[in-house]
């Protein structure tokens, strides 16, 4: 059911889907203050996932203020997440690349949105009443247009009319190299993609899928509804990603840094370089070394041997890896029995001696690691392995 006010002349379309998209938007900037606090902004996915998300809000702005028609009382925004649109994939790219450790240029991934807005003036330059005519064109074709003198074409080069193509590519071409990121990154943080133990890869993982979700939705909309039409339904999506995104949050507190731990490590010397590196020393130790064999391995003994305090190799691990010592010292063991399940000498060794060999003492503590990692019991693993 849909509410129409109108006030100098002018008729507002008030409906469910208006107000659940304006709360939507209003959502996407509440998280994005968080996102971009001066406490969570050090965390570059979590700066990057601010930026996806307004960029995500303004192309639902724009199509708020469309639909609803408030767009008449602020003619210069017509059109104008059009270039913002261009940067979701690249801000995707970024997030996924900042949850799995990955460096990667930025630079070059800004240079096809920074041409397109430089084109784009062509139409922010044009007059109130020209962009007026536009939303008619769209929305109200059977209005009376206003008379326009232009003096010079929106899209000289006929480009604009070829956005929404452009978003798509662009997308599906990150959503691409996202997944490539994932899924070469897998193995290093010793997780599966599709059942990850990881948080950090998880929420990489559902907003790759959820922006690939979104061009079907968008392919749909354009290709089965005239105009502009479907840009509500694609809307709709939009704002549902958001709201997955507070679920997110609630479900993981950790994720702005406001839990124990950072108030704990609020005053540590460590630098993000410091960081870095102690990352990749961590990964470097265990991979090689497999210091996580031994039984009772801990905190203290792993510490020494990386030359680093206990302190700092606990929050470098929760900061940097979003886990646990213990967490990480289970994903190691964990991935290593999967490596001897599928050797033939890992066959024929009894669980109890499969589970002494990765460092458990109890074959009950690996029986319950093993099935919280990877979902299976080790004898369910070891039968899927043994299956023509």
């Amino acid at each position: 059911m849909a509410i129409y006010l109108i006030y100098l002349g002018v008729e507002y379309r008030i409906d469910l889907f208006s107000i659940f998209t304006l709360l939507g938007i209003a959502q996407a900037l509440f998280l994005s203050f968080f996102f971009l606090n001066r406490n969570s902004i050090g965390i570059e996915r979590n700066r990057f996932q601010g930026y996806f998300l307004i960029s995500i809000a303004a192309v639902i702005l724009e199509a708020f203020l469309m639909y609803t028609g408030y767009i008449v009382n602020v003619l210069h925004l017509v059109d104008f997440s059009e270039p913002i649109a261009l940067l979701m994939g690249p801000f995707l790219y970024f997030m996924v690349a900042a949850s799995v450790n990955m460096k990667v240029k930025r630079w070059p991934h800004y240079i096809y949105p920074s041409i397109y807005f430089a084109y784009w003036l062509f139409l922010f330059l044009q007059s109130a009443d020209m962009k007026y005519n536009g939303y008619l064109e769209a929305y109200h074709p059977d209005w009376p247009v206003r008379e326009v003198n232009m003096r010079f074409s929106d899209d000289p080069l006929d480009i604009r009319q070829h956005h929404s193509e452009m978003v798509i590519v662009s997308m599906l071409l990150y959503v691409v190299l996202a997944l490539r990121l994932l899924l070469s990154n897998t193995d290093k943080v010793l997780t599966k993609l599709w059942r990850p133990n990881n948080p950090v890869i998880a929420r990489a993982r559902d907003y790759t899928l959820l922006s690939f979700l979104m061009v079907v939705v968008v392919v749909l909309s354009k290709s089965l509804l005239p105009r502009d039409f479907g840009d509500h339904y694609i809307s709709l999506f939009a704002t549902f990603v958001i709201y997955f995104a507070s679920f997110h949050v609630i479900k993981e507190s950790r994720l702005f840094g406001y839990d124990l731990a950072k108030v704990k490590y609020s005053k540590s010397s460590l630098t993000e370089e410091m960081k870095k590196e102690a990352v990749r020393k961590i990964e470097k130790v265990m991979d090689v070394e497999r210091p996580f064999l031994q039984l009772g391995f801990n905190l203290n003994e792993f510490s020494k041997s990386l030359g680093l305090s206990t302190h700092h190799v606990s929050q470098v691990i929760n900061d940097e890896m979003d886990l646990t010592f213990n967490e990480l010292v289970g994903q190691y063991r964990i991935s290593f029995a999967c490596e001897l399940l599928a050797s033939e000498e890992g066959r024929r060794l009894k669980l109890e001696e499969l589970a002494e060999r990765v460092g458990y003492s109890s074959k009950s503590s690996f029986n319950s690691n093993f099935k919280k990692v990877i979902g299976k019991t080790p004898s369910e693993y070891r039968d899927q392995l043994e299956l023509p």
